[in-house]
């Protein structure tokens, strides 16, 4: 039986296909197996020769996603405008992309801009290579021609499940968002499955000059999705929203709005603060009161010219826990359990 669609007004949603999803944990130390060379094409990264390398430098500097608990899993958002062919030819780029995504258990990515229908594709064998298991939602092509988008999540199937059908974009006829977002349903694996979080993503990308407009109208699609029927509390906006976490808690007008990034700058030149990981503070129980931004230029050790040629955002993080509630609940299932 599928699940019955939010009715909102003036923004309503569509389905879309899904496809298969998986992703993994783990990334690299960046600045420890790369360095800079500049050449006439701009900046290239090249692994480092091995005599540069200690010998602790190997497979086991892989570091798994979050913090190392496996009670968590790290979720994230990141603007990789623009994402498209050009960016991916570029080897060493792609492979620094694809360590990126690698630190989170679950990415939400903004501003795929190819012609390949599915450019993705060719990211994913980077990110399989050493036996990993990852895979993506992606979807349509969204806003208006010749300057359209694509959204998508990546995702790995030994921490995160997706619920395929539950893929859709949001048709706004109204031209109130011009980026209609992407929403699909998530489950945390590692603990019990009837104790699993459970939650909806709304991965987001907000037009900086139409900011005004947007951002109520987000708080219409949050408050859409969270009453669509399915009974799911947990919904998060993620994404690139253009305002920072005091403009997002007026603007929205979504009460008890939790911004996980406050006061830091997400993009890559340090001025502004725009990405975020938003939800209703009244269902926060799996948040570990734990996130962050992760500075790709001061890892890999780059100039702002050469971070900016991965992108002129930086990834935002958060950790949340894999039992619904948090480990008091899980706790107290337990208990319960034990008693019976």
């Amino acid at each position: 039986m599928k699940n019955p669609q939010p009715r909102i007004d003036p923004v309503k949603r569509t389905l879309v296909l899904a496809i298969p999803v998986l992703l993994a944990v783990g990334a690299w130390q960046f600045s420890q197996y790369y360095e800079i060379e500049q050449g006439p094409q701009g900046f290239q990264l090249r692994p480092r020769s091995s005599a540069n390398l200690s010998a602790e430098h190997g497979a086991a500097a892989i570091a798994p996603a979050g913090t190392g608990r496996r009670d968590t899993i790290r979720l994230a958002s990141f603007d990789v405008q623009p994402l498209g062919e050009q960016k991916l030819v570029k080897p060493l780029l792609a492979k620094v992309l694809a360590e990126t995504l690698r630190r989170f258990d679950l990415v939400a990515l903004q501003g795929i801009e190819a012609t390949a229908e599915d450019v993705l594709s060719g990211l994913l064998p980077l990110m399989n290579e050493d036996g990993a298991r990852y895979d993506y939602l992606l979807g349509p092509h969204v806003g208006s021609m010749p300057h359209t988008q694509q959204y998508a999540f990546v995702f790995n199937t030994q921490t995160i499940a997706a619920d395929r059908e539950s893929l859709y974009t949001v048709q706004d006829p109204d031209d109130l968002l011009r980026y209609e977002p992407l929403v699909a349903a998530f489950r945390a694996l590692g603990g019990p499955e009837r104790q699993a979080f459970t939650f909806t993503l709304i991965n987001v990308r907000v037009d900086p000059a139409r900011a005004a407009v947007e951002l109520p109208a987000l708080g219409n699609v949050f408050r859409a999705v969270r009453g669509d029927g399915r009974g799911e509390d947990d919904i998060l906006l993620v994404g690139d929203f253009n305002a920072d976490d005091q403009r997002l808690r007026t603007a929205t007008s979504i009460p008890y709005l939790n911004c996980c990034i406050a006061g830091r700058p997400t993009t890559t030149r340090r001025t502004q603060q725009t990405d975020n990981i938003l939800f209703d503070g009244r269902s926060a129980g799996e948040f570990a009161n734990h996130a962050g931004v992760v500075d790709l230029q001061q890892e890999l050790g780059l100039n702002l010219a050469e971070a900016l040629e991965i992108s002129d955002h930086l990834p935002v993080w958060a950790d949340f826990y894999v039992s619904e509630g948090g480990p008091d609940a899980l706790a107290a299932g337990r208990r319960a359990t034990l008693s019976e």
